[in-house]
Order: structure tokens, then sequence, then C-alpha cells
């Protein structure tokens, strides 16, 4: 569910789907299941530069037209560049189910429809815990991640939950490692479980970032959906010169379904 998501292992089964790629490039296969889900988003994206042998001889603050600014310290020959934008948007979100595997994998076809943010076609493999694996080509967009992760067939399950119970879902992979905490608030019927949702997550590399995800979601355990979701992240990007922090609010919620009435 973290912003930054890229590319993990593959799992076998994705082989019969054409790989993972773009899906305007796989083959084209049937929808076993069809969801719509509409988005709310709001995101500020604060990022910071460190300019090195930059000339000058006092200290100063230039701020630019689009609140940006450069902090200079006197004959220190370098250069802070900061920068802060401000996105919110209202979009769709589409899923395609299009293969379902006996290790509770999925490959979904998705895509994002709205009319101020969008995103093409994309295959994606999503493992039981969550993790997804797709083309480094392939756009995919933080509200899609959030999507696809709770469309996992592991991290929440078809069992009946208790009230006050919880449980963790780990990905402890070799570049980039998530826990993700569930604890059931509520259980009014069969088909509605709610619940709240911290998660942990680092990526190392030359572009490590680390974070965390608050939420709080409704979930249809019977049909292995997300109804409602209210998420809310803070990431952290860092590079040898810069500095990047991402908090992004994402509200979902869940329109059409294939597989039977809302």
């Amino acid at each position: 569910m973290n912003l930054p998501l890229r590319p993990a292992a593959l799992f076998a089964a994705v082989a019969v789907c054409g790989g993972i790629a773009r899906a305007a490039d796989a083959p084209s296969l049937p929808s076993l299941r069809h969801l719509v889900f509409t988005a709310n988003i709001s995101m500020l994206d604060a990022f910071e530069k460190q300019l090195d042998n930059i000339p000058h001889s006092s200290s100063a603050v230039t701020t630019s037209r689009n609140g940006g600014s450069v902090r200079s310290g006197p004959d220190m020959g370098n250069v802070t560049a900061r920068s802060k934008t401000r996105t919110a948007a209202k979009t769709q979100i589409v899923c395609d189910i299009v293969a379902a595997t006996p290790d509770a994998g999925l490959v979904v076809d998705i895509r994002e429809d709205g009319s101020e943010r969008r995103a093409p076609s994309a295959r994606v493999a999503v493992l039981a815990n969550g993790r997804l694996s797709y083309a480094p080509e392939a756009v995919v967009n933080p509200e899609e991640v959030a999507v696809l992760q709770l469309l996992a067939r592991g991290v929440v399950g078809a069992q009946a939950h208790d009230v006050g119970a919880s449980w963790t879902i780990s990905d402890d992979g070799t570049d980039y490692r998530s826990k993700m905490v569930f604890r059931v608030t509520g259980a009014s019927a069969p088909d509605t479980v709610r619940l709240d949702l911290d998660q942990e997550f680092r990526s190392g590399g030359a572009h490590s970032y680390g974070g965390t995800l608050h939420g709080k979601l409704e979930y249809d355990p019977t049909k292995l959906v997300p109804r409602k979701a209210a998420l809310e992240s803070k990431t952290r990007i860092q590079t040898a010169d810069s500095y990047r922090v991402v908090d992004l609010t994402i509200d979902l919620a869940l329109v059409e379904d294939s597989f039977g009435k809302l």
C-alpha cells in the first residue's frame, strides 16, 4: 500500500497469462470478476534537494512562483532547493481479475479512469500476502496499489473474524520489507467486518524509502473484497542528494462487483 512499490518476485502461474506486462501488450483474457471502485485522493509532496558548488556571497532565500524555495548559506558553496506540491482528485479504478491460482494468487488487469487522474491498463500479479509484481514500465498509481493489496486473498481471508482479533501479514523480501497488522473492530454480519490497519514498510537500494500507513476498512469476507477504506500514509524517499516526503490520503468505495449486488 506504500507509495513507490516496485516489481517484486513473480509467482509461476503468471506465465500462462503472458507474463507481467502492460495489459495492452499481454494476451487478452476473459474477466473472471469485474470490480469498480471510486477514490478520493489528497496528496502533499514535499521535495528537498542539495545543490553543490553554487557560488554566492551572502545568505539568501528565494521563493519561486509555484511555492518552492531555495535557501543558501553565506559562502558555503551549496544551496538547498525546496518545493511542495498539493494534489486532490476524484477518480475511478477498474479491476478485472483474469486468473486465480491454487496458492491464493491473483492476476489483475487494472486501470484508472478518472477525469483528473488516469493510468493505462496494467497486468499485475497479486500474491496472497499483498506483494505485487508488474513490469517496470507499467504505471500503477498509489490508489491502485491500495486496491490491489486489499484484494489479496490472504490479507483478511474468508474465515470468521471475532471482534478484538488481530493478525500480522509480513513480507520479508531481500530488498523490501513490510508488516501489516489488522485488528477487528466490528463484525455486524457474516459479510461485514470492520478493521483497523497499520503498516510499516521499507525498501533499500540507491532510492531507498520507508514509511507508515494507517487506515480503517469495511471488508466482505464472503466475497473477499473491501467495500470501503480510508487510508493515510507517509512515505519518505531518500537519495544521495535529495529527500522527499509524500503524505497521501485515499478514500475508496466499491461501487460495482460482477459477483452480485452490493
